[in-house]
C-alpha cells in the first residue's frame, strides 16, 4: 500500500463486559482490510479482547465514568 494516506481508528469503549467485542470486531475488519490470514484475524481478535477485559476489570474495576480509551501513538 505505497503511497496510501495514514489513516487512524479511535474506539472508545464503557468499562463494563460485552464492549469488548466492539473493539474485536474493530481490529479484525481492519485486518481483514490490511490482507491479514484467516488465522491471524483470529489470533488478534483473542488478543484484542483479553486486553479490553484486562483494562476494564483491572485498570478501570469495570467503572463505567472512566474513559476506555488507549492512547495511540
Amino acid at each position: 500500500m505505497s503511497g496510501a494516506k495514514p489513516t487512524s481508528v479511535e474506539v472508545r469503549l464503557p468499562s463494563r463486559l460485552g464492549y469488548e467485542k466492539v473493539a474485536m470486531s474493530t481490529a479484525a475488519a481492519v485486518a481483514k482490510l490490511m490482507g491479514f490470514r484467516e488465522d491471524r484475524v483470529e489470533d488478534l481478535k483473542t488478543a484484542v479482547a483479553e486486553a479490553c477485559i484486562n483494562a476494564m476489570e483491572h485498570g478501570n474495576r469495570l467503572n463505567e465514568a472512566l474513559p476506555g480509551k488507549i492512547p495511540s501513538k
